[in-house]
């Protein structure tokens, strides 16, 4: 039985921004999206990520999780905004396997 994670927040890909709640994230074992329709959707395959960091600009305003990836036609910088403590988010992905 493979387990999921799905989270509503805000995201940023390069520079344009999507703010609480138009942005969802969505991971199981084998792939991690972002649906964020109003600036753009990304998917993800294991083998994309570098690594999942938190993320923060302003104390509790501006926290996320940063994705590393190795995609070259999506935007270096991607920040998934979450209302949530990031390092429970990033537990939460690792606990599906991705």
């Amino acid at each position: 039985m493979s387990r999921s994670f799905k989270i509503t927040g805000g995201a940023r890909i390069g520079r344009a921004n999507a703010t609480y709640p138009f942005a969802d994230l969505y991971v199981d074992e084998n792939i991690l999206k972002i649906n964020a329709s109003l600036i753009g959707n990304l998917i993800f395959q294991p083998q994309d990520i570098i690594t999942i960091k938190a993320y923060s600009s302003l104390a509790l305003v501006g926290q996320g999780i940063k994705i590393v990836h190795k995609v070259e036609s999506y935007h270096e910088n991607i920040i998934f905004w979450t209302m949530k403590n990031p390092k429970s988010v990033i537990n939460e992905i690792q606990n599906t396997g991705f």
